[in-house]
């Protein structure tokens, strides 16, 4: 039993060793991937293990869009639906400000980015020693 622990702790280890995240310093290239695949607001940006980033918001079109990127930027998955009401969230200009705040609030790896329809904004990551952050802003402060 304590040798599959010790394997699957070593696995756990290989994993994490060969995936590196989305860095503070690094978070341009991800507003890059959206405006790229045609968003105009999201209401959440997460990123998740295996350098995936997953986005829920509005494209260009009025589309409501789910997509996951991998670290590439590429599309790994993508679901689309249309909704009554229009656009909102952040819009690209205030997403990369938001995570401007959140490097500049001392996180160094991104965790969640996210806005509520009352125009809480909360952004979640990790410093340099892994400690949590937690950053709340209201949209308005990045207009």
């Amino acid at each position: 039993m304590m040798k599959a622990k010790s394997i699957l702790a070593g696995a756990v280890a290989m994993g994490l060793m060969v995936s590196a995240p989305v860095l503070a310093d690094d978070h341009g290239k991800v507003n890059d991937w959206l405006d790229d695949y045609g968003f105009s607001h999201v209401t959440e940006v997460e990123w998740k293990s295996g350098d995936r980033v997953e986005v829920e918001g509005f494209a260009r079109d009025g589309m409501h869009s789910e997509v996951v990127f991998n670290a590439d930027g590429d599309v790994h998955q993508e679901e689309h639906e249309r909704y009554s009401r229009d656009a909102w969230g952040l819009d690209l200009s205030q997403l990369q400000k938001a995570m401007d705040k959140g490097k500049e609030g001392g996180i160094h790896r991104f965790d969640e980015i996210a806005v509520s329809s009352n125009g809480e904004v909360e952004v979640e990551g990790y410093d340099q020693d892994g400690s949590e952050v937690e950053i709340k802003l209201q949209l308005d402060e990045l207009s």
